[in-house]
């Protein structure tokens, strides 16, 4: 869809398609530098994104075009036996309540094709949940690797790997400039073109763990802010994640072989869940 067709059809500005880009790229970008970047006040901008909110464009955009979590972005199929209204509500109400599920839509014919886009990593227990279905016959699910942002061109084709770890190196000095940090570690998975950025710090105000998103040179960026108790427990609850990532920065030798214990130690649970 064309910026112009949406401008037309949700009644936003110039400014307001603006707005929603700078906030994908950057979530947790500030007020301040949202509006100096817009020219308007701190005051004009808040009016404006709530209004975004309450009319739900922001979300719209959001789900139209690119889903929050990429490397959970899913197109699935369930193949239904008839086209009977009921069976189809079964499937449809299941998605709704059990799943998170951005966008359905509906294909017709003599069997009739419910499929859409999904936020999801059990893969398994998706299709487990719908083959259950007495009317279904068929489940399929697969990642989506195409992204698009409202009005730029459709990226069609893979991002290289030697493109994805310069944006990574180019991060991490960023994040390094910021200080305070004990290490940090990254994983990089280039069939989906995403990269896992796990940064560790002594302490964190409030918490002990939070993560966010965002997108760098067409590179989906997913950030995971912890403490080394948090980064130890992750080792147990999710070893699989953690033996997936490489060291990068540690702030001494003594955190590097912490931090080495633990990941031989992740990806020893990992393999043993494989067996």
């Amino acid at each position: 869809m064309k910026e112009n067709e949406v401008k037309k059809i949700f009644g936003i500005s110039e400014k307001d398609i603006t707005l929603v880009k700078l906030l994908i790229s950057n979530p947790k970008i500030p007020l301040k530098n949202l509006a100096k970047i817009l020219g308007v006040t701190k005051q004009a901008l808040a009016k404006r994104k709530r209004k975004l909110e309450e009319n739900e464009i922001i979300k719209s955009y959001l789900f139209w075009n690119v889903l929050p979590r990429f490397e959970l972005t899913k197109y699935f199929e369930i193949i239904l036996e008839s086209s009977k209204i009921e069976d189809e509500m079964e499937v449809i109400k299941k998605l709704d309540e059990e799943w998170t599920t951005a966008i359905i839509w509906k294909i017709p014919g003599k069997k009739t094709v419910i499929a859409g886009l999904i936020l999801t990593e059990r893969v398994k227990e998706f299709v487990k949940c719908f083959s259950k279905i007495k009317s279904v016959i068929d489940v399929k699910i697969t990642p989506v690797l195409m992204r698009k942002f409202l009005g730029e061109k459709t990226k069609i084709g893979k991002i290289s790997s030697e493109k994805i770890l310069q944006t990574v190196e180019r991060e991490i000095e960023n994040i390094l400039e910021k200080g305070k940090i004990l290490a940090i570690l990254y994983g990089f998975f280039p069939e989906e073109e995403n990269v896992d950025i796990c940064v560790i710090k002594s302490k964190i105000r409030g918490k002990e763990f939070y993560s966010y998103e965002k997108i760098l040179d067409g590179i989906y960026f997913d950030y995971h802010i912890m403490t080394y108790k948090a980064f130890k427990e992750f080792a147990t609850r999710e070893p699989e994640w953690l033996a997936s990532l490489k060291i990068k920065f540690t702030t001494n030798k003594a955190i590097e072989r912490k931090i080495n214990k633990i990941l031989r130690y992740s990806r020893k649970n990992s393999t043993n869940l494989h067996i």
